[in-house]
């Protein structure tokens, strides 16, 4: 927590966020015993007073609020929409205070750097700029000089992953970003870090990683050329040139750009 080298935290990574519904029917489709669906009919209550009233608004016929505790039905989706849209914003509001009050009471000198999106939604991305210093995205890509977050979000971003691979010398397994060889990796890897530096909401790219996977494959199955070193530790010499071209004049050409 006092290491002046380390910029922040992130808590999580690549969380599935589904659409802005999915969190609140998933909610309503648990046991009664589930604490968010016991929170969101608490919502529910507060807003329709009567059972019926929401019988009325959301087309079913439940006979008490117990009746829709015990349930695991999910309701029409439109017509139910605008509180099943409240709830997802309450769930993932809650989830970046809590990250947020638990990083800044265990390390309160560093950022919270929110929890690497990747596949997101708006509704998530908006509680996110809520409560996070700066939000991350790991943009699995070519370029990224076109990317915005959610109008009306004016805040720092930053890459937690990117990479690119080849298989024409030491790996195997295709990459998530394919190219065709090293030379085509390192320029690759210079037109990515130059899209993110005119792109003026991005403060910093991550490149995953240090380190070539495992060549049998890791747990989950990858066993991608990801490094600047492969498992022997011998240097990908056109990307460790192309990092260095690009990290010599980096600051100039952000300000140029």
């Amino acid at each position: 927590a006092s290491d002046p080298w380390c910029l922040g935290i992130f808590v999580d990574n690549e969380l599935p966020w589904g659409d802005d519904i999915s969190l609140a029917l998933a909610s309503l489709a648990s046991p009664s015993d589930q604490p968010a669906k016991i929170a969101f009919l608490e919502d529910l209550k507060t807003r329709y007073k009567e059972i019926r009233n929401l019988n009325d608004a959301w087309g079913t016929d439940h006979a008490s609020w117990n009746d829709l505790l015990r349930a695991t039905e999910t309701p029409d989706e439109k017509k139910a929409g605008p509180d099943l849209r409240d709830f997802y914003t309450r769930i993932a509001e809650e989830y970046f205070r809590v990250c947020s009050a638990e990083v800044k009471r265990a390390a309160p000198n560093h950022l919270y750097l929110g929890c690497r999106f990747q596949q997101d939604n708006d509704r998530a991305v908006r509680a996110a700029a809520k409560y996070c210093d700066l939000l991350s995205y790991n943009p699995y890509t070519y370029n990224v000089s076109q990317f915005h977050p959610p109008s009306g979000i004016d805040m720092p971003v930053i890459i937690g992953e990117f990479q690119f691979g080849a298989i024409d010398r030491g790996m195997f397994g295709s990459p998530l970003v394919a190219v065709e060889n090293q030379q085509d990796r390192a320029e690759k890897y210079k037109s990515y870090v130059q899209s993110a530096l005119r792109n003026p909401f991005y403060v910093g790219a991550h490149w995953f990683m240090y380190l070539d996977l495992n060549p049998s494959g890791e747990p989950w199955g990858f066993n991608f050329q990801t490094g600047f070193v492969d498992v022997c530790d011998t240097p990908y010499d056109e990307l460790v040139q192309a990092a260095r071209e690009v990290g010599d004049i980096l600051y100039e050409f952000r300000l140029k750009n």
